[in-house]
């Protein structure tokens, strides 16, 4: 058995929280940052609680080789994945090495179950990223195992020994081909531009993802993918939620956030790292960070460098468990 426990002070460093994913987190919207991981690592499965405090866009790849099973633990109707809204009570089924994106909530609460696809039954193998399907009694007892599992290990009130964790194991893996098998019958597969909304979207994020710091405005980007602005602003909100002039603000304070905290390396200043990503007016950058992020550039650039330094913790912010 493998436990670790995590806390996160900023989407960049929750990024990296479930090990051997891909994974690009952006906060979508304004608050001081809040998440955590917790993992129980079995052989051949491994079970995992993420929390996070405020909305953020996800572009996740499981591990290749693994099936993974989500549970929503809170309301997730606002969220959405590969463009498809998540109703209350719904389970998702993921296919690992095959891009997903998601958009979530503030306080978003997940069971993620993860299993070596070599150990379940062909049937349940299937191609499509991602599966979602409506709830059921078995997904809500097998949810509800797992978990304790977890918080009996965390407390350290379970333990098991080589002999054990091989049961456990085994055991997870039956229920885990249960759910799956019923989750591709009922459910339904979400390709990863598998709407007319999502595809735009991917068109309009990868040209803004190949230009990266060019000055890009709406009617720009609409104009080049041959649209009009209010199609763009639709496609935006069904895949996050949100219009396509907030979404490039948030993706260039995300990215301005990142430079400042590697400024302590790069020797890059505020100023620098504003004027790299679009923003020409300093004052006016420093307000709209200080409103997404609860602390201002500088703070932040100071922060980092202060954990970096000889006698300093090591490594970016954390908070304590």
């Amino acid at each position: 058995m493998d436990l670790h426990r995590q806390r996160f002070a900023d989407a960049s460093e929750q990024e990296c929280g479930l090990r051997n994913w891909t994974q690009h987190y952006v906060q979508l919207k304004p608050g001081s940052y809040d998440g955590s991981v917790e993992t129980l690592a079995l052989p051949g499965v491994s079970i995992s609680r993420e929390w996070i405090n405020v909305a953020v866009e996800q572009d996740v790849v499981a591990p290749t080789g693994r099936m993974v099973f989500v549970q929503p633990l809170t309301p997730v109707d606002e969220g959405r994945i590969n463009a498809a809204r998540i109703p209350d009570g719904h389970v998702i089924m993921l296919h690992g090495g095959q891009e997903v994106h998601a958009a979530l909530p503030a306080g978003s609460d997940l069971l993620i179950v993860t299993v070596d696809k070599e150990r379940l039954p062909v049937s349940v193998r299937r191609p499509a990223p991602a599966y979602l399907a409506a709830g059921f009694a078995a997904a809500d007892v097998a949810g509800t195992w797992f978990l304790s599992l977890l918080a009996g290990s965390m407390a350290g009130e379970l333990s098991a020994g080589p002999e054990q964790a091989l049961l456990l194991s085994d055991l997870m893996t039956d229920k885990l081909a249960y759910l799956f098998d019923r989750i591709v019958t009922e459910g339904r597969a979400l390709g990863l531009r598998s709407s007319g909304d999502f595809r735009l979207f991917h068109r309009a994020r990868d040209l803004v993802a190949a230009e990266s710091e060019e000055p890009h405005t709406i009617s720009e980007i609409a104009l080049r993918l041959g649209v009009s602005a209010a199609t763009l602003r639709q496609a935006f909100l069904t895949t996050v939620g949100i219009g396509p002039g907030t979404w490039l603000r948030q993706h260039r304070l995300d990215g301005a956030r990142r430079d400042l905290m590697a400024s302590e390396t790069t020797g890059s200043t505020v100023s620098d790292i504003a004027m790299k990503w679009g923003f020409w007016h300093l004052g006016r950058f420093s307000a709209y960070y200080a409103e997404q992020y609860g602390e201002s550039p500088s703070q932040t650039a100071r922060r980092t460098g202060e954990a970096t330094r000889p006698g300093k913790a090591g490594g970016r912010r954390r908070r304590p468990s």
